[in-house]
């Protein structure tokens, strides 16, 4: 229970500072909800069928448009935010990872075995949220 509010927590707090730099838009709503969602079950939601194959119906592809300058410039500008938040992502992410671990070995008693097993769940979800934030990371915004 403690690991998926945790996951939750985190998902919730990443979807409000895309919202904040104005990324939403670019990542879609429905990249936002799972993120808000991601300890009750957002991550499996991600690369479900039914979103996969939605992906790859032809309905879905639309026209090409020539993109103006300023579209450029706002995706230029987006994706350097992307970047920085993405960083940050990486960062908070790899300092949660150490203090679970560190919590982890501190365990000694069985309230704290029990503590532990807990603290490993979450680990669990920190290592998914990493891989998130890595493909993420490599995704390309181009239009």
């Amino acid at each position: 229970m403690l690991c998926r509010s945790e996951a939750d927590a985190m998902g919730r707090i990443t979807a409000g500072i895309l919202r904040l730099l104005k990324l939403d838009k670019s990542l879609g709503q429905g990249t936002i909800e799972q993120l808000r969602n991601l300890g009750s079950g957002g991550m499996d939601n991600i690369f479900s069928p039914r979103r996969l194959s939605r992906l790859n119906s032809f309905g879905s592809i639309g026209t090409p448009r020539t993109p103006t300058m300023q579209a450029i410039a706002d995706v230029m500008s987006s994706k350097t935010t992307l970047e920085a938040t993405i960083s940050s992502l990486q960062g908070e992410i790899s300092e949660s990872k150490a203090k679970c671990m560190a919590l982890i070995s501190q365990a000694s008693s069985t309230e704290d075995q029990n503590r532990a097993e807990d603290i490993r769940q979450l680990s669990e979800k920190l290592e998914s949220m990493q891989s998130l934030v890595t493909q993420l990371k490599n995704f390309d915004l181009t239009i």
